[in-house]
């Protein structure tokens, strides 16, 4: 084995090459950027700061190739900076990405490479280069999932190639032609798309194993290879005569306007309609939903967004309808990756578990939860919903089987006012961050506050002057833990702000265009944020203030472990 992993700053890269390690117990594994740091006796920030980006990226070239000198077989992972262009060819690259890659990071412990501008543009100035740097030399991507923390089975499987899915599709590119054979043992089925591959590739590719499960889907006006699983866009009209004699055939639709995609396929009888339009709100959804029921075994409703807002729709979607796709190379953001089809049960689940809000797609919330409900034989997923949205479809969501639910900003007061059968805790709040949902009941509990009462017990903040900055759905319990503090709204201005000279900040703002910094002269030495993701505000804050800060994973992890126990209750 011959490999590097890459990908963006922060991705995670470090911890997965510990897990890989442990997935490849045999074969020598290095992070380059602390074999550099071994080699010159310096950080990296030191390198950085005394002799430049350019120093260093000599020295990632040198260590590289010293490395790949010394030892037969290795795993290396590699900086997001690093040339790709210098490596041989034979070295196998997995790209390793996440959801969050694109909403930026922001870093207080590694070097800036410019400080000329703010660090989030720092990282978006990069972003778009490496992304496509990263996607055309990868043999292979691993679509991680927020939050992983230690080796689990599946992603043993992925990492391994040691996986089998026969019940969704893998649509390959163009560059993964010559990993065919390694694809066809993970996928029992795999489609050939006439505008990612040509029609004479497709026809050399049918050929030389004509008795695989292929899918050919014609999406320009070309002649197909005979003998094959056929779809056709509804907008191509020269069909083969013999097209609708195979009832396997598909006629798939892919018009942005659901309207339309439904007019369009109307006509369509005895074939298998495959319908995937542009969706943005949840009355579509169920109108394409109610369409595919009214014919369970001939027909598919895959919904697309900007977003990737109906993974947990698709996923749903196994369990009641034929054609269902996997993430892949076109990274079409509303198909489930490897890693999360692999969680779900093969039988359709009594219920199934859900974080919901909005933002949430970002969630650790199911890596933090799968175990738990894979021992419940379920799984847990992130649904992306407004307040709007909750008040008229949560009973829908109800109806799918939506049992268990982890509530984030800014549904937590409306959790509180759905449910049937608040616990003290939460009457005490007014706000709940945890539901029980039964066909007649909602029960619901607020376990933010025993997360939040932990983690300042642990900070031992007794004595020190706190400010709290926003709130939102925590503001009560926070003052309930914290009597003494001074509380700010974070979006309009705070006239007793300018007295105030707190030594602790607590950052409980999420970030948006109306979120406002605290005043200029305040000089925290610590911020505490609520929030875990790696673009807040309270991070970018605490980095400008060069003061310490911890992270918000120290909450949502102790609130997360006294949802689990509430659950176990119910």
């Amino acid at each position: 084995m011959k490999k590097v992993i890459v990908g963006h700053r922060g991705v995670g890269k470090t911890k997965l090459l510990k897990r890989h390690s442990i997935y490849f117990s045999g074969i020598p594994h290095f992070d380059l950027d602390l074999e550099i740091e071994k080699a010159t006796g310096q950080s990296i920030s030191t390198i950085f700061l005394n002799q430049g980006e350019q120093h260093f990226r000599d020295l990632e070239n040198q260590t590289l190739n010293d490395l790949v000198m010394k030892h037969s077989e290795f795993v290396i992972s590699l900086g997001a900076g690093f040339d790709l262009k210098k490596l041989d060819h034979q070295v196998e690259v997995l790209f390793v990405s996440r959801i969050t890659d694109k909403m930026g990071r922001i870093f207080i412990d590694r070097p800036r490479l410019d400080k000329s501008i703010d660090s989030l543009d720092e990282y978006a100035q990069r972003f778009l280069t490496r992304q496509l740097k990263f996607q055309t030399r990868a043999n292979t991507i691993y679509h991680m999932p927020e939050g992983i923390e230690s080796e689990n089975k599946s992603e043993k499987k992925i990492l391994t190639n040691t996986f089998e899915i026969k019940d969704a599709i893998y649509t390959l590119s163009n560059a993964e032609i010559s990993k065919l054979d390694v694809l066809k043992k993970n996928f029992h089925c795999i489609e050939l798309r006439s505008d990612l591959i040509s029609m004479n590739q497709i026809t050399e590719i049918v050929s030389s194993d004509s008795a695989f499960n292929w899918l050919v889907s014609v999406r320009t006006n070309e002649i197909p290879p005979s003998g094959v699983r056929l779809d056709f866009d509804a907008q191509i009209p020269n069909r083969p005569n013999t097209f609708f004699d195979k009832k396997q055939n598909i006629i798939s639709c892919h018009n942005d306007n659901i309207d339309t995609a439904l007019d369009l396929v109307k006509s369509f009888q005895e074939i298998h309609i495959k319908l995937s339009p542009l969706v943005e709100n949840f009355e579509d959804l169920l109108k394409g939903h109610k369409w595919q029921q009214e014919a369970p075994h001939s027909r598919s409703f895959l919904p697309r967004s900007e977003s990737g807002k109906w993974v947990w729709f698709r996923q749903l979607s196994k369990y009641w309808q034929n054609l269902n796709f996997i993430r892949n190379y076109t990274d079409l953001a509303d198909q489930p990756s490897i890693y999360q089809w692999l969680c779900l049960p093969t039988e359709k689940p009594k219920f199934f578990a859900a974080v919901i809000g909005s933002p949430v797609l970002f969630s650790r919330s199911p890596e933090q939860h799968q175990n738990f409900f894979r021992q419940k034989n379920s799984f847990f997923t992130v649904i992306e919903i407004s307040e709007t949205e909750c008040i008229t479809y949560f009973p829908q969501l109800i109806k799918w089987g939506l049992t268990y639910v982890a509530v984030t900003s800014p549904l937590k007061k409306f959790a509180f006012q759905i449910a049937t059968k608040p616990s003290d805790r939460s009457k005490q709040f007014q706000a709940a961050n945890t539901l029980v949902c039964t066909s007649s009941e909602i029960f619901c509990e607020n376990t933010d506050f025993l997360g939040f009462q932990k983690v300042i017990q642990d900070l031992q903040i007794e004595g020190k002057a706190v400010a709290v900055w926003g709130g939102g759905g925590t503001l009560q319990m926070m003052k309930s833990v914290l009597p003494n503090a001074q509380f700010f709204s974070a979006r309009s201005e705070n006239s007793d702000a300018s007295a105030a000279a707190p030594e602790v900040l607590i950052w409980a703002a999420p970030r948006t265009p109306d979120t406002k910094n605290p005043p200029d002269h305040w000089r925290p030495k610590l911020v505490i944020d609520l929030n875990y993701l790696e673009n807040s505000m309270g991070l970018q804050y605490a980095q400008k203030m060069k003061c310490s800060y911890v992270s918000g994973l120290g909450f949502f992890e102790a609130q997360a472990l006294n949802q689990q126990k509430y659950w176990s209750t119910q």
